[in-house]
Protein backbone atom coordinates (compact mmCIF):
# COMPACT_ATOMS: atom_id res chain seq x y z
CA UNK A 1 0.00 0.00 0.00
CA UNK A 2 3.10 2.52 0.03
CA UNK A 3 1.46 4.36 3.31
CA UNK A 4 2.22 1.64 6.15
CA UNK A 5 5.51 3.67 8.02
CA UNK A 6 3.31 7.21 7.44
CA UNK A 7 2.12 8.67 10.44
CA UNK A 8 -1.20 8.80 11.31
CA UNK A 9 -3.23 12.27 11.60
CA UNK A 10 -5.41 11.12 14.65
CA UNK A 11 -6.98 14.80 15.07
CA UNK A 12 -8.62 13.71 11.11
CA UNK A 13 -10.48 10.70 13.03
CA UNK A 14 -12.21 13.34 15.75
CA UNK A 15 -14.42 15.08 13.37
CA UNK A 16 -15.71 11.96 11.25
CA UNK A 17 -17.99 14.71 9.06
CA UNK A 18 -14.87 16.81 8.68
CA UNK A 19 -12.95 14.31 7.59
CA UNK A 20 -15.46 12.64 5.43
CA UNK A 21 -16.36 15.49 3.03
CA UNK A 22 -13.12 17.37 3.16
CA UNK A 23 -10.56 14.70 2.58
CA UNK A 24 -12.64 11.19 1.30
CA UNK A 25 -15.85 12.88 -0.87
CA UNK A 26 -12.49 15.29 -3.08
CA UNK A 27 -10.08 12.50 -3.04
CA UNK A 28 -13.09 10.01 -4.53
CA UNK A 29 -14.29 12.62 -7.24
CA UNK A 30 -10.37 12.42 -8.51
CA UNK A 31 -10.44 9.13 -8.52
CA UNK A 32 -8.66 7.89 -5.67
CA UNK A 33 -10.53 5.18 -3.27
CA UNK A 34 -10.84 5.11 0.14
CA UNK A 35 -8.70 3.79 2.34
CA UNK A 36 -10.18 0.71 4.36
CA UNK A 37 -10.14 2.83 7.14
CA UNK A 38 -11.69 5.69 5.51
CA UNK A 39 -14.85 3.81 4.59
CA UNK A 40 -14.63 2.18 7.99
CA UNK A 41 -14.90 5.66 9.28
CA UNK A 42 -18.18 6.25 6.75
CA UNK A 43 -19.84 3.15 8.05
CA UNK A 44 -19.41 4.58 11.69
CA UNK A 45 -20.45 7.91 10.91
CA UNK A 46 -24.05 6.50 10.13
CA UNK A 47 -23.79 4.18 12.98
CA UNK A 48 -21.65 4.72 16.02
CA UNK A 49 -20.20 1.16 15.91
CA UNK A 50 -21.20 -0.72 13.02
CA UNK A 51 -19.47 -3.87 14.10
CA UNK A 52 -17.92 -6.72 11.91
CA UNK A 53 -21.15 -8.06 9.65
CA UNK A 54 -20.50 -5.65 7.19
CA UNK A 55 -16.48 -6.33 6.55
CA UNK A 56 -17.48 -9.77 6.74
CA UNK A 57 -20.28 -9.62 4.13
CA UNK A 58 -18.27 -7.98 1.85
CA UNK A 59 -14.72 -9.44 1.82
CA UNK A 60 -17.68 -12.61 0.93
CA UNK A 61 -19.20 -11.13 -2.13
CA UNK A 62 -15.75 -9.21 -3.38
CA UNK A 63 -13.97 -12.76 -2.82
CA UNK A 64 -10.87 -10.79 -1.52
CA UNK A 65 -9.35 -8.88 1.27
CA UNK A 66 -11.10 -5.49 2.66
CA UNK A 67 -9.18 -3.25 0.62
CA UNK A 68 -10.21 -5.27 -2.85
CA UNK A 69 -13.82 -4.79 -1.39
CA UNK A 70 -13.20 -1.06 -0.92
CA UNK A 71 -12.08 -0.92 -4.91
CA UNK A 72 -14.73 -2.89 -6.09
CA UNK A 73 -17.54 -0.70 -4.45
CA UNK A 74 -16.03 2.31 -5.95
CA UNK A 75 -15.33 0.57 -9.18
CA UNK A 76 -19.28 -0.17 -9.36
CA UNK A 77 -20.81 3.35 -8.16
CA UNK A 78 -18.73 4.78 -10.77
CA UNK A 79 -19.09 3.04 -13.34
CA UNK A 80 -23.37 2.71 -12.71
CA UNK A 81 -24.78 4.74 -15.47
CA UNK A 82 -26.72 7.23 -13.03
CA UNK A 83 -27.59 7.71 -9.82
CA UNK A 84 -30.76 5.18 -9.81
CA UNK A 85 -28.27 2.44 -10.64
CA UNK A 86 -25.52 3.48 -8.15
CA UNK A 87 -28.05 2.99 -5.25
CA UNK A 88 -29.48 -0.13 -6.62
CA UNK A 89 -25.95 -1.94 -6.91
CA UNK A 90 -25.06 -0.31 -2.91
CA UNK A 91 -28.22 -2.84 -2.04
CA UNK A 92 -28.52 -5.01 -4.71
CA UNK A 93 -25.25 -6.83 -4.88
CA UNK A 94 -23.39 -5.28 -1.45
CA UNK A 95 -26.33 -5.66 0.25
CA UNK A 96 -25.83 -2.62 2.59
CA UNK A 97 -29.49 -1.26 3.91
CA UNK A 98 -30.67 1.88 2.02
CA UNK A 99 -29.58 4.14 5.18
CA UNK A 100 -26.36 3.14 5.00
CA UNK A 101 -26.15 3.01 1.23
CA UNK A 102 -27.99 6.66 0.77
CA UNK A 103 -24.97 7.60 3.76
CA UNK A 104 -21.92 6.18 1.59
CA UNK A 105 -23.66 8.00 -1.84
CA UNK A 106 -24.09 11.00 0.44
CA UNK A 107 -20.57 11.19 1.06
CA UNK A 108 -19.54 10.80 -2.96
CA UNK A 109 -22.51 12.89 -4.63
CA UNK A 110 -23.42 15.11 -1.63
CA UNK A 111 -25.28 17.51 -4.42
CA UNK A 112 -27.41 14.74 -5.17
CA UNK A 113 -27.89 12.18 -2.55
CA UNK A 114 -29.20 12.66 1.45
CA UNK A 115 -28.39 10.78 4.17
CA UNK A 116 -32.30 8.15 4.68
CA UNK A 117 -32.04 9.00 9.22
CA UNK A 118 -34.79 8.60 11.34
CA UNK A 119 -34.38 12.43 12.29
CA UNK A 120 -35.02 13.51 8.94
CA UNK A 121 -37.87 10.67 8.26
CA UNK A 122 -39.00 11.99 11.32
CA UNK A 123 -39.16 15.88 10.07
CA UNK A 124 -40.48 14.93 6.70
CA UNK A 125 -43.46 12.30 7.73
CA UNK A 126 -42.18 9.61 5.74
CA UNK A 127 -42.45 6.05 6.14
CA UNK A 128 -39.54 3.71 6.82
CA UNK A 129 -38.27 1.63 3.74
CA UNK A 130 -35.13 1.13 5.56
CA UNK A 131 -35.34 -2.80 5.03
CA UNK A 132 -36.69 -3.04 1.90
CA UNK A 133 -35.08 -3.91 -1.46
CA UNK A 134 -34.18 -1.69 -4.30
CA UNK A 135 -37.16 -1.60 -6.49
CA UNK A 136 -38.66 1.75 -9.11
CA UNK A 137 -40.78 2.50 -6.21
CA UNK A 138 -38.34 2.28 -3.37
CA UNK A 139 -36.13 4.53 -5.75
CA UNK A 140 -39.36 7.05 -6.59
CA UNK A 141 -39.76 6.63 -2.67
CA UNK A 142 -35.96 8.06 -1.83
CA UNK A 143 -36.20 10.85 -4.61
CA UNK A 144 -40.14 12.33 -2.68
CA UNK A 145 -38.38 12.07 0.53
CA UNK A 146 -35.24 14.28 -0.58
CA UNK A 147 -37.42 16.67 -2.27
CA UNK A 148 -39.37 16.81 1.41
CA UNK A 149 -35.97 17.59 3.11
CA UNK A 150 -35.40 20.71 0.51
CA UNK A 151 -38.80 21.87 1.06
CA UNK A 152 -38.50 21.96 5.09
CA UNK A 153 -35.10 24.13 5.10
CA UNK A 154 -34.57 27.54 3.89
CA UNK A 155 -34.31 28.60 0.06
CA UNK A 156 -31.32 28.06 -1.77
CA UNK A 157 -29.32 25.78 0.80
CA UNK A 158 -27.28 23.43 -1.01
CA UNK A 159 -28.82 19.67 -0.63
CA UNK A 160 -25.99 18.63 2.33
CA UNK A 161 -26.90 21.75 4.31
CA UNK A 162 -30.57 21.37 3.74
CA UNK A 163 -29.84 18.09 5.19
CA UNK A 164 -28.13 19.40 8.51
CA UNK A 165 -31.12 21.40 8.67
CA UNK A 166 -33.72 19.05 9.00
CA UNK A 167 -31.96 16.89 11.21
CA UNK A 168 -30.89 20.21 13.62
CA UNK A 169 -34.47 20.73 13.66
CA UNK A 170 -35.36 17.51 14.78
CA UNK A 171 -32.73 17.75 17.49
CA UNK A 172 -33.41 20.50 18.85
CA UNK A 173 -37.20 20.11 19.27
CA UNK A 174 -36.77 16.58 20.61
CA UNK A 175 -34.31 18.41 23.53
CA UNK A 176 -36.54 21.57 23.61
CA UNK A 177 -39.24 18.26 24.88
CA UNK A 178 -37.22 17.16 26.93
CA UNK A 179 -37.20 20.09 28.82
CA UNK A 180 -40.54 21.10 28.80
CA UNK A 181 -41.14 17.64 30.17
CA UNK A 182 -38.42 18.02 33.08
CA UNK A 183 -39.93 21.58 33.82
CA UNK A 184 -43.28 20.03 34.50
CA UNK A 185 -41.87 17.97 37.24
CA UNK A 186 -42.36 15.03 34.41
CA UNK A 187 -38.57 13.55 35.22
CA UNK A 188 -37.58 10.06 34.52
CA UNK A 189 -35.07 9.02 36.91
CA UNK A 190 -31.95 7.44 35.01
CA UNK A 191 -32.20 3.02 35.41
CA UNK A 192 -29.17 1.15 35.88
CA UNK A 193 -29.47 -2.34 34.88
CA UNK A 194 -28.38 -5.15 37.84
CA UNK A 195 -25.58 -6.92 36.83
CA UNK A 196 -26.70 -10.26 38.80
CA UNK A 197 -30.35 -10.54 37.28
CA UNK A 198 -30.62 -8.10 34.41
CA UNK A 199 -33.36 -6.23 36.41
CA UNK A 200 -33.56 -2.15 36.16
CA UNK A 201 -32.64 -0.04 39.14
CA UNK A 202 -32.37 3.60 39.72
CA UNK A 203 -28.60 4.67 39.60
CA UNK A 204 -27.34 5.91 43.03
CA UNK A 205 -27.59 9.21 42.49
CA UNK A 206 -31.05 9.05 41.21
CA UNK A 207 -31.93 6.61 43.89
CA UNK A 208 -30.91 9.58 46.57
CA UNK A 209 -32.12 12.14 44.78
CA UNK A 210 -35.37 10.25 45.29
CA UNK A 211 -34.71 9.14 48.51
CA UNK A 212 -34.67 12.63 49.64
CA UNK A 213 -38.21 13.81 48.01
CA UNK A 214 -39.63 10.52 48.84
CA UNK A 215 -37.91 9.27 52.45
CA UNK A 216 -38.96 5.64 52.86
CA UNK A 217 -41.21 4.02 55.31
CA UNK A 218 -39.84 1.58 58.25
Amino acid sequence: MGTENKPVNYIEFYDAEKLLFEKVAPEFRQGIDPSVMHFETLLGWKSERPGDAHWMRLTRISGGTMEDAVAAICADIRSAEDHSARLKVLIRKWQFALPTAATILTVFYPEFFTMYDVRTRRQTNTEDWSQRTFTPALWEHYCEFKAKIVALAPPDLPLRDADRYVMGKDTYESREKKLARIARGEGRPRRKRNKTDGTAALAPRDALYVSRVEPSTP
